[in-house]
């Protein structure tokens, strides 16, 4: 009876103890195990037919990462755990070599030149100069170069391209994005001042959007009100949770909306373009 106990009592805290190793081995990043964002799948977007398109518009959009609703792509601005701002969950899978989600980058939205990870490294890459105290005078200064590389936080604004239709065979007016774009202000210094002046806004490269889909829907971005209901850039572009505004839409001239209006008109033009979007599918409804 004696054995019997005793024999017990080993087999008991041999499994305690391979419990505990098992828990010290395999630690949880939350107090659950989350299994369904990583395994997430993008929806299926419905086939169309050229012959069910009754009316389409191509138009072109700068989604401002600074505005309140935009900022769950903007941060964090370095990578926390499991989240990463939209612009370097993009550089991350064009650069990267080993990405488990590799996307291909393009040099314009027509997608007919491909741009080398190579290629776009080079281009974000940059010799800047800083001031630091001189190792012979500290009260004196001196200028050093330093090689500056890539931050996903100079992305500030993104370019989206989509087309809106009304599909006759399913009676619905629906919009989908072709490809999206970070945009980084690039400077360039006065040489009379010596002045950093800003050059303006500038393409760090283009993606097809449908491709990115199966990364964008495992990428989680935070919610506000709720950490255990967390939604992924896929769920929110297909919402349409974000702000932006219209700069371009499809003319015969291809020219953007700056092209011919002043600042303050730039607003009333984008209004209109999305007003006549509003109009066509409010008068196929008016009876």
């Amino acid at each position: 009876m004696k054995k019997i106990i005793l024999l017990l009592i080993i087999v008991f805290s041999l499994s305690g103890e391979i419990l505990y190793s098992q828990v010290i081995k395999a630690p949880l990043n939350r107090a659950w195990d989350k299994i369904h964002t990583p395994n997430r799948k993008p929806i299926m977007w419905v086939y169309l037919r050229e012959a069910d398109m009754m009316w389409a518009k191509r138009i072109w959009r700068t989604m401002d990462l600074r505005e309140k609703i935009n900022l769950a792509y903007y941060y964090p601005d370095q990578p926390v755990n499991d989240r990463k701002s939209l612009a370097q969950t993009l550089w991350d899978a064009v650069t990267v070599p080993d990405s488990p989600y590799k996307i291909t980058a393009y040099a314009d939205d027509d997608f007919a030149k491909p741009k080398t990870a190579q290629e776009i490294v080079k281009e974000n890459s940059r010799i800047d100069s800083v001031t630091v105290k001189s190792k012979l005078n500290p009260d004196e200064d001196s200028v050093a170069a330093v090689a500056v590389e890539f931050n996903a936080t100079d992305v500030k604004q993104f370019m989206i391209k989509e087309d809106w239709f009304f599909d006759r065979q399913r009676s619905v007016m629906e919009v989908r994005i072709l490809s999206i774009c970070p945009l980084v202000t690039k400077f360039t210094f006065d040489p009379v001042t010596g002045e950093k002046v800003e050059k303006g806004k500038q393409p760090l490269f283009y993606i097809y959007f449908p491709e990115a889909r199966p990364l964008l829907a495992v990428s989680e971005i935070f919610n506000f009100y709720n950490d255990a209901e967390r939604r992924t850039f896929d769920d929110i572009f297909w919402k349409r949770i974000f702000g932006s505004y219209v700069v371009k839409e499809e003319n015969v001239y291809n020219r953007w909306i700056n092209d011919y209006c002043n600042p303050f008109d730039c607003l009333l033009e984008a209004d209109r373009v999305k007003n006549d979007i509003f109009k066509v599918e409010h008068d196929l409804w008016e009876f």
